[in-house]
């Protein structure tokens, strides 16, 4: 496997695809092959299609406006032959500057040359602490 800056950068763009509501890069860019998966930070955010994975999108950032606020940390990107993955800490900004910390993770597929997503992943993490109090193992 190889560091791969192509993908950080499509790491990079996605996310300010994502923060400027620009849905359409997002469909350009997402397979639409069986299992594709992507999963929100909400609990109940499991999408296992292209069209369910575009309606959630929908959903969180209607057409016109602004997105979601994601800040970046440092996406670390790597790939081997058709396949790619990615890995940030990012940030969802609330419209009153407050940042909930995410961790966001991606995995590619070329597909006739494309790199499309196949999986996607944005979870805000919940210390062990919590989870144990939860009584969660």
């Amino acid at each position: 496997m190889e560091r791969s800056a192509e993908l950080r950068d499509f790491v990079l763009l996605y996310c300010q695809a994502v923060a400027s509501g620009d849905l359409g890069f997002v469909e350009r860019h997402m397979s639409r092959q069986d299992g594709l998966l992507v999963i929100g930070a909400d609990s109940d955010d499991w999408r296992v299609s292209y069209a369910d994975a575009m309606r959630g999108y929908g959903a969180q950032v209607p057409e016109g406006s602004r997105g979601i606020p994601l800040v970046l940390g440092d996406p670390q990107a790597y790939r081997e032959g058709s396949v790619g993955w990615a890995a940030d800490r990012v940030k969802i900004r609330l419209p009153d500057a407050t940042e909930i910390p995410c961790r966001l993770t991606m995995v590619w597929h070329q597909e006739n040359g494309c790199w499309k997503i196949v999986q996607s992943h944005l979870s805000i993490g919940v210390g062990n602490d919590d989870t144990e109090a939860a009584g969660r193992p």
